[in-house]
């Protein structure tokens, strides 16, 4: 079997895996869920004043819950389900098969991340045409702008999760490592680190020198203040991480 054929059959597999796995169902619910409070508080407040929904807050909201945290949910839990199962056994003990075991995962997290962002704005259509809510003016270019750069920083993130994923820890371990990983608990950590390390240097120093390169800052801002930081940085993370979880493959015992 050549390797092509060997990666087809395993990307088929885990695209099969995924349609049904509860946690891909639970990356598609926790966007609705997190808008309906929102749109029922709306309603309640009727126009009254009380309560304003603003579309592009919201909106990046969708964008964080859904393609940000979701993917990485999503591929997380999936791969949860591999180790747990051992079902990974089969994909790696052909030739080249846990190449294609790392390949199938990574197309897989940027498939989710794809249909995650397409799932978050058509529920952004859905706040667009509700009366009542209120619009900052950003540019239609620029929100498409940054809802490319959310898909980039969530596949990028998805892939970082699955560096760290184990099995045998279950839903709430996956939700709280997912969360702190895609709320930028990598890049605090080690900010303190190379400030203690660096013999207690400014904190203020050692921020600036760092926080340009975290991938989570891409997501706090909704203006692109520098296109090359903010479409390449999440390439570089993906790049990383993808090499660093086949490093992990391939020193596991099957």
């Amino acid at each position: 079997m050549s390797p092509m054929t060997a990666l087809g059959n395993q990307l088929r597999a885990t695209l099969y895996l995924a349609s049904r796995d509860a946690y891909v169902k639970g990356a598609l619910a926790l966007p609705a869920l997190m808008l309906l409070p929102t749109l029922v508080m709306h309603a309640w407040d009727g126009g009254r004043g009380y309560v304003t929904v603003t579309f592009e807050y919201t909106f990046a909201g969708l964008l964080d819950t859904a393609v940000v945290f979701g993917t990485a949910f999503a591929v997380s839990g999936l791969l949860q389900h591999g180790w747990d199962h051992h079902g990974w056994r089969a994909s790696v003990v052909a030739e080249g098969g846990r190449a294609g075991f790392v390949a199938s995962h990574v197309i897989l997290a940027g498939v989710l991340a794809c249909a995650l962002t397409l799932w978050a704005c058509l529920l952004g259509l859905v706040v667009a045409v509700v009366p009542g809510v209120a619009f900052d003016g950003t540019p239609l270019p620029e929100l498409f702008a940054l809802t490319f750069v959310r898909l980039l920083v969530g596949w990028a993130f998805a892939v970082v999760c699955l560096v760290f994923s184990v099995g045998g820890r279950g839903l709430g371990w996956t939700i709280v490592v997912t969360y702190l990983i895609t709320r930028g608990a990598l890049g605090s950590t080690l900010k303190w680190v190379l400030f203690l390390v660096t013999g207690f240097a400014r904190v203020d120093v050692t921020e600036a020198l760092l926080d340009p390169l975290m991938l989570h800052g891409l997501v706090e801002s909704f203006a692109i203040t520098d296109p090359v930081r903010f479409f390449a940085l999440p390439l570089v993370y993906l790049a990383a991480s993808s090499a660093l979880f086949y490093l992990r493959v391939m020193r596991s015992d099957a």
